[in-house]
């Protein structure tokens, strides 16, 4: 009978050590969302171009946590037989809460899929980034290789690009709505070669804490001081920002 009581009471024990490893594990989670936010933006995009029109909708979402790491990921779909997907890691930290400089940097990859040729890309992008209160400044590198999936090439791989966005608001970021105006060659969803810059303005209206509407428009000039010479091409963007 001992023998048998000692059983149960050793059995009895070993449950309720593994319940409590669970309630531990449950506990630490619960801790960890109170202080994370998710982020969701879907949004519609129309480009037009001196070849064609092109019809768009994407969405990203995104976790941060501890207001220092986050991670986002996307996807999108456009009517010239394009589809993107793409993650991106980033780690900011603040470098005077009172100047209100934050810095840090983020890893991206980017994967892209041209239905109608048969085309595919991957692109890897790692930047720097710098925020102020009215003006943010990102540089970096990308490398991107790309090949043809019909007829079984090998991938071709392009040489460093280097990757840049100067970003300026004409109010903080906290603002109920604001104008904001940059020069970049980097999308979500692309990163072109450094002669290929994107001229961009948009605007930002806060509903409340947790929603805001955006509009965004684009244009891309058909050449730049004789570098290159492009297709001029202008884009409009229009979605909503959540978070909860």
């Amino acid at each position: 009978m001992d023998i048998k009581v000692v059983c149960l009471k050793s059995s009895f024990l070993l449950k309720l050590m593994k319940y409590k490893f669970y309630l531990f594990l449950l506990f630490a989670f619960h801790l960890g969302t109170i202080s994370a936010q998710w982020s969701m933006r879907p949004y519609l995009e129309y480009k037009s171009s001196a070849i064609h029109d092109n019809i768009g909708a994407a969405c990203i979402a995104g976790y941060a946590f501890e207001d220092i790491y986050s991670v986002h990921a996307g996807g999108k779909i456009q009517s010239a037989g394009l589809g993107s997907f793409f993650a991106q890691g980033d780690f900011m930290w603040t470098v005077s809460e009172e100047k209100r400089i934050d810095a840090g940097f983020y890893n991206k990859y980017i994967y892209c899929n041209y239905f109608l040729y048969d085309i595919q890309e991957f692109t890897v992008a790692v930047a720097g980034v710098l925020k102020t209160r009215y003006v943010d400044v990102t540089l970096g590198f990308s490398n991107r290789l790309y090949w043809n999936v019909r007829y079984d090439e090998k991938a071709i791989y392009e040489r460093a690009n280097f990757l840049y966005e100067i970003k300026g608001r004409v109010f903080e970021e906290e603002h109920k709505y604001n104008l904001i105006f940059s020069i970049s060659n980097i999308d979500d969803f692309y990163i072109e070669r450094v002669q290929f810059l994107h001229l961009k303005a948009g605007g930002r209206y806060k509903l409340n804490g947790n929603v805001s509407l955006f509009l965004d428009a684009g244009f891309i000039p058909a050449g730049f001081f004789h570098l290159v010479s492009n297709y001029y091409a202008g884009f409009f963007k229009s979605g909503v920002e959540l978070s909860f």
